[in-house]
């Protein structure tokens, strides 16, 4: 299975990339206190998990996606 990872593809891989047929996913997620049993980085797991889902998707029509790292916007008012 190929990963859609996009700090785990080699330049290699990126010189076999159309970018025509080619999108980048960027998840982001923001900082938030789940209480004591999740952590704080709960929603960028989230979100990394919901564009590597995505990515899968577009490969199987024949189209291309790579994953950036998340970015974890900001902290949730509350």
């Amino acid at each position: 299975m190929t990963s859609h990872r996009w700090d785990e593809a080699t330049w290699r891989r990126f010189e076999t990339l159309d970018p025509r047929r080619v999108v980048a996913i960027l998840p982001v997620g923001a900082i938030d206190a789940h209480g004591p049993h999740l952590p704080t980085g709960t929603d960028n797991l989230i979100a990394l998990a919901m564009a590597e889902d995505a990515a899968r998707r577009l490969a199987t029509r024949e189209r291309g996606a790579l994953v950036r790292p998340p970015v974890a916007d900001t902290a949730a008012p509350f």
